[in-house]
């Protein structure tokens, strides 16, 4: 039985979720290239117009055309809804972007966590509508449901999901590794290498990047900078602005080589977040080794395991106490000999490995 991926994520918008689909999409081509022919899975990609799916390196598409095929694919809401039934057959349906054609008999999707039910302040009206209806559906579907963490899993079965339905694929985080650090990109926005501590996160409320960049500001390292990535991206988001302050960069939207190069430089990077469905920016910064922070909410113990320093998001002076003591040079040295060992655990070709097992052999 072949297996159809929803490629719409191509014309979306970046996005953490997009993010996760290009890289398993990726992982997964490249570990049933190595199979023998003779048990390679049938995929059918429905890619949209202009589009090709995110290929491994040295990927020749030619020379897999026996298992691999493209076909056209939709680029908005509606034709995910009209288009691919029709495309699907008797097939199932993998969808890495937390919605999919409701009327397809088959559904494989992945729905990375309950925040639109658990923290809808985040979002947009119109949005949060959208994603609550789009989630019901898809449990009142039955679809079989893959998540990130068992943090995420145990929150859908809260909100109704069952069970047995509900697989968990952690992430990986080693995606930026194929591309080099960008050695100017210190210079470009006025940091020093050890200067400053690091902060990635979107403006939905959840992230809580404000509350912990004043408490950094208020009671943290003096001599730091904070340096904040990601309030450009996309999204329906709703949350509190920044205020300016001399030690504060807000940075644009950087590329893959100035993110490894601000996660190498960091005296420390923090993720504060008080829900999280799984922290692709700790699973990052664990790939650079980076001295880390987190949260101890949500899925974030389960990213980091014992790999970084936790607190309460909401504690002001509990944030400032753990950014200080990321400046000491024994619990730099410790945390980079525990992230060495604690990344190997957060590989895409583990998630595809995974997801070949689960849904497609």
């Amino acid at each position: 039985m072949a297996t159809l991926i929803n490629g719409r994520f191509l014309a979306k918008p970046p996005s953490g979720v997009t993010l996760v689909a290009r890289e398993l999409t990726r992982a997964l081509l490249a570990e049933i290239a190595l199979m023998p022919q003779c048990d390679r899975p049938r995929i059918d990609f429905a890619a949209p117009a202009g589009h090709l799916p995110p290929l491994p390196p040295g990927f020749d598409l030619e020379a897999h055309r026996s298992w691999l095929r493209l076909t056209p694919g939709p680029r908005s809401i509606s034709g995910e809804q009209m288009l691919l039934p029709q495309l699907r057959g008797a097939r199932q349906v993998l969808n890495f972007c937390n919605a999919a054609p409701v009327l397809a008999s088959r559904l494989v999707v992945w729905i990375h966590d309950a925040q639109v039910f658990d923290s809808p302040d985040s979002y947009s009206p119109g949005f949060r509508l959208y994603a609550q209806s789009m989630l019901g559906l898809m449990r009142l579907r039955r679809a079989e449901i893959a998540t990130v963490s068992a943090y995420s899993k145990s929150r859908l079965e809260a909100h109704g999901f069952a069970a047995e339905r509900i697989s968990v694929t952690p992430n990986g985080g080693d995606h930026l590794q194929k591309t080099p650090p960008d050695g100017e990109t210190l210079a470009r926005h006025g940091l020093s290498p050890g200067g400053y501590g690091f902060l990635v996160g979107s403006r939905a409320r959840h992230k809580n990047i404000p509350f912990a960049v004043q408490a950094l500001l208020a009671e943290g390292p003096p001599e730091l900078d904070i340096a904040v990535a990601g309030l450009q991206q996309a999204g329906s988001y709703e949350g509190d602005a920044l205020p300016a302050h001399p030690r504060l960069r807000l940075l644009p939207r950087i590329t893959d080589g100035e993110m490894r190069a601000l996660l190498q430089g960091a005296r420390f990077v923090m993720c504060p977040s008080l829900d999280e469905g799984f922290g692709l920016s700790a699973a990052e910064a664990l790939w650079e080794e980076a001295p880390l922070a987190l949260s101890q909410r949500a899925a974030l113990p389960e990213v980091g395991g014992d790999a970084a320093l936790y607190f309460d998001p909401q504690n002001p002076r509990d944030i400032a106490e753990t950014a200080r003591l990321l400046c000491l040079n024994e619990v730099r040295h410790m945390l980079k000999e525990k992230a060495a060992i604690q990344k190997k655990r957060l590989t895409w070709a583990s998630a595809a490995q995974t997801t070949l097992t689960r849904f497609l052999l």
